[in-house]
């Protein structure tokens, strides 16, 4: 399978992360920042990898307007972090505070 990704990485394919998680146990709703180094390992760019999970999701979903970007109109759902995940993927786990629609949910 890895092949597979690898290939629409390299021929220009849009990539786009999204997760199911919390319907069962065994899918945690914490599993999304750790797809960023599988897509580092195909072959995607930092920023690429994050667009995989922002706005290339958001085109992919219909909600561009609205979601995977920060700018005026938008539904400001934002993700405050404890670094710079460019150059530290693992920062998107030090997550500092959640915001919904402009308004702090954690």
């Amino acid at each position: 399978m890895r092949r597979v990704h690898r290939a629409l990485v390299r021929l220009g394919g849009r990539v786009v992360v999204g997760t199911d998680a919390g319907i069962f146990p065994s899918k945690p709703h914490d599993v999304l920042p750790y797809s960023v180094e599988d897509l580092r390992n195909l072959g995607l760019s930092p920023v690429a990898s994050l667009a995989a999970m922002t706005s290339q999701a958001a085109i992919a979903c219909g909600v561009e307007g609205r979601k995977g970007r920060i700018r005026a109109g938008a539904d400001a759902d934002l993700l405050v972090i404890g670094g710079d995940p460019i150059q530290d993927p693992a920062s998107l786990c030090d997550v500092r505070a959640v915001f919904r629609a402009g308004s702090r949910v954690r």
